[in-house]
C-alpha cells in the first residue's frame, strides 16, 4: 500500500503458491527451528505471507520499494476507515514475521535475516481494541456516521472461534466454507511444522489448525461431473440425498486441488479405489 493506503499491486491471497522458491530460500536462511520457536510456523508459500513479500521483492522490486506499508485485509480497511495504520496479532501470526509464540511483536531477528524493513510493517493493535473512528471523508462517501468507533478485528478463523465460544484450551471447532478448517484452542503455544499456529483474539490464547480444500472441492466436483445440474439442484437436492445414503464404496478423494497449504511440496488432488463398477 502507498502512504495514503491505496493498493499498489493486486492482493496475493493464501491460495497463491507462486512463492515456493522464496519459501524454500527463507527456510534455509532462517532455519526451521527458529521459524517454529518464534513465528510458530514454517514459511509455507502463500499461507505465510512473508513468502509473497519475498516474491514481490524479487519479481516486482519497484513495487516493493515504493510500498509504504505491507499488511493484511484489516490493515487496508482500517486505514481507509480511520486513517490509521495497523494490523492485529491474529493476522500478523500468518506473516512469518511476528512473534506468535510470545504473543508479542514483530520479530526483528527474522525480519533482519530475510531483509524485510520493519518500517514497512504496520503497528500491531489488539484484535478487540478500538483502533480509531470513521473520518468525515469516509462518512460523506459511505453514509456511515462520522466518529463511529472501528474495532481492529481479527482473522476469519480466529473470529469464527470467538463467535462460536471457543475460548478455553481443548475446545475444538470445525469450519466449513471454501476451505475445511479444524482448529483447537490452546492455553500455550505448541508449534508444529505440519499445522498452522495463530493467536486467538483473546490475549494469551492460541489456535492451531489444519486446512484443506472444502467448498471449492465440492464446486469443482459439480462443475466437472454434474455441469448439467444447477447449483441449487446439486447442493439442495442431489448432495443431500447422497449424504443420506449408506455408502459401501471404498473410493476416497485427496482434496489437494489448490495444493497443500502446510507443505513446501505442490501436492495434487487424486481419487483412489476406483473400479469399473
Amino acid at each position: 500500500l502507498d502512504e495514503d493506503g491505496n493498493a499498489l499491486y493486486p492482493a496475493i491471497i493464501h491460495w497463491d503458491r507462486r512463492s515456493v522458491k522464496q519459501a524454500k530460500e527463507a527456510l534455509t536462511k532462517v532455519g526451521k527451528e527458529k521459524f517454529l520457536s518464534i513465528a510458530g510456523n514454517i514459511p509455507y508459500p502463500g499461507g505465510i505471507s512473508v513468502t509473497s513479500l519475498l516474491w514481490l521483492k524479487e519479481k516486482e522490486k519497484r513495487i516493493f520499494e515504493k510500498a509504504f506499508k505491507f499488511g493484511h485485509m484489516n490493515t487496508f480497511f482500517v486505514k481507509r476507515l480511520t486513517g490509521r495504520w495497523s494490523i492485529d496479532p491474529t493476522n500478523a501470526s500468518l506473516t512469518g514475521l511476528y512473534n506468535t509464540v510470545a504473543y508479542s511483536d514483530w520479530s526483528e531477528e527474522i525480519a533482519r535475516e530475510l531483509e524485510i524493513p520493519l518500517e514497512k510493517l504496520p503497528p500491531i493493535i489488539p484484535s478487540t481494541e478500538i483502533v480509531g473512528n470513521v473520518t468525515r471523508e469516509v462518512a460523506r462517501s459511505t453514509g456511515i456516521r462520522c466518529g463511529t468507533p472501528v474495532i481492529m478485528g481479527s482473522n476469519d478463523t480466529s473470529s469464527a472461534a470467538l463467535g462460536a465460544g471457543v475460548l478455553k484450551g481443548g475446545q475444538i471447532l470445525n469450519i466449513s466454507g471454501s476451505s475445511e478448517i479444524l482448529t483447537i484452542c490452546m492455553d500455550r503455544p505448541i508449534p508444529h511444522e505440519k499445522y498452522y499456529l495463530r493467536t486467538h483474539p483473546l490475549l494469551n490464547k492460541w489456535l492451531m489448525f489444519d486446512i484443506t480444500t472444502g467448498g471449492f472441492a465440492l464446486e469443482w466436483f459439480r462443475s466437472q461431473f454434474f455441469r448439467e445440474m444447477s447449483k441449487e439442484e446439486f447442493y439442495n437436492s442431489y448432495l443431500r440425498k447422497l449424504m443420506e445414503k449408506k455408502m459401501s464404496s471404498s473410493v476416497s478423494f485427496n482434496p489437494y486441488l489448490a495444493g497443500d497449504r502446510t507443505s513446501l511440496r505442490q501436492k495434487k488432488a487424486s481419487f483412489s479405489g476406483l473400479t469399473l463398477s
